[in-house]
């Protein structure tokens, strides 16, 4: 065969034949050697297979824990501060419905998934309640690779509260996205969601709302765009939202 040397060609020519079970005299090919005799006695069985590898995904390699977040991949406690730190890795090709989230044409991080990750891992460590919350800057996602996230939680202050941050990590540093304080009391307004729609909430129209939205640079595709009804009460907002099937 053309680019393959011919003894490697003969060779395992010769060799699926044998194991076609056509005779081959092997001893032409091995200068006379002669044939040896195979032991009578069963082979001793070890088994050589290589055994289940640990999941590329699984970061307790790494000393973490598993997340358990669709947007993070990993939580591990800080004991020097007694707080967490929660990883993760945000790209369009593992979230692709971030891309219906557009503002002036960029892709941007939602506030409310920020609310989400802040308030999921101070549900880890009994904090869930987000007294306060500066966004600071937006978090884009960029259209090609990814971009790395972390959360850091305090250690608890006096009053049990906790200061929060999200942080993006890129080649050329880190930017903080958003801060706020996580607090340990019970949320007062848990029990009044109750009856719904709250008592003394007025319902509001949607119609032309995301035309609105859109006419102010925010893209929203199907994802983000699930708003069924909204009430309002001495400015308060009530949402129901659904999202597409």
């Amino acid at each position: 065969r053309r680019n393959t040397p011919e003894p490697e060609s003969a060779v395992t020519a010769l060799g699926a034949l044998h194991a076609r079970g056509v005779p081959v005299d092997m001893r032409a090919l091995t200068g006379g050697a002669r044939r040896a005799g195979v032991p009578t006695y069963p082979f001793q069985r070890e088994r050589f297979w290589l055994g289940p590898a640990t999941p590329a995904n699984d970061v307790s390699t790494a000393g973490l824990s598993d997340a358990r977040h669709p947007l993070l991949g990993a939580i591990t406690a800080l004991p020097d501060t007694g707080g967490v730190l929660a990883t993760g890795r945000l790209s369009l090709d593992t979230h692709p419905w971030l891309a219906d989230h557009t503002i002036s044409g960029r892709v941007v991080l939602p506030g409310t998934a920020l609310i989400d990750l802040i308030t999921w891992v101070g549900d880890e460590i009994g904090a869930s309640i987000l007294d306060e919350l500066i966004v600071e800057t937006p978090l884009f996602v960029p259209d090609t690779d990814g971009i790395r996230v972390h959360v850091t939680v305090g250690g608890p202050r006096q009053d049990g509260s906790r200061t929060v941050g999200v942080f993006s990590l890129v080649d050329d540093g880190v930017t903080r996205h958003a801060s706020g304080v996580l607090a340990a009391r019970p949320d007062p307004a848990a029990d009044e969601m109750a009856p719904w729609p709250p008592a003394g909430a007025r319902p509001q129209s949607l119609d032309g709302f995301y035309d609105g939205l859109r006419a102010n640079g925010f893209e929203f595709g199907p994802s983000f765009s699930g708003l069924t009804a909204v009430w309002t009460r001495d400015g308060e907002v009530f949402a129901e939202a659904a999202l597409p099937d």
